[in-house]
């Protein structure tokens, strides 16, 4: 489709093959009409921390609402993070539309809801059918694997 080549050209930028020391977080924009603020940064699940690409906000002009930009950036996250060598995990943070609430979970997100009362949640999917955990792969690095 190509709607966003910019995003994905930054998006590919934001995560070289190597581990990050810290966190990075950015807002990418495909012309002045989409962006997307988007962390390289690790998440919390289960008591484990795994290496993550965080899609925190994303915002489309109204008159291109509908018309495939969101999925396209799912899709290309989604297929981005599973050959990324170090990236376990893709998270949609903070999650309030009911609508996009409901995708997340038919293309096999997991939904990790907010504290008591709050309206928004955490959606999560795993990028890799194994994954591992910083701790795991920063002994593997060391070893040399």
């Amino acid at each position: 489709m190509a709607l966003i080549p910019s995003i994905e050209a930054q998006i590919r930028a934001l995560f070289p093959d190597a581990p990050l020391r810290m966190p990075v977080s950015r807002e990418l924009w495909q012309d002045r009409i989409f962006s997307a603020y988007i962390r390289n940064s690790a998440k919390a699940i289960d008591a484990q921390r795994y290496h993550a690409i965080v899609v925190a906000k994303v915002d489309l002009t109204p008159e291109l609402q509908g018309k495939g930009y969101f999925r396209e950036l799912c899709t290309f996250v989604e297929a981005f993070a599973a050959a990324h060598p170090f990236i376990q995990v893709i998270v949609h943070e903070c999650v309030l539309n009911p609508d996009l609430a409901q995708m997340h979970l038919r293309h096999g997100y997991v939904e990790i809801p907010q504290c008591e009362g709050f309206p928004a949640s955490d959606f999560v999917k795993w990028a890799k059918p194994t994954p591992i955990t910083l701790a795991e792969q920063s002994d593997a690095l060391k070893r040399g694997i």
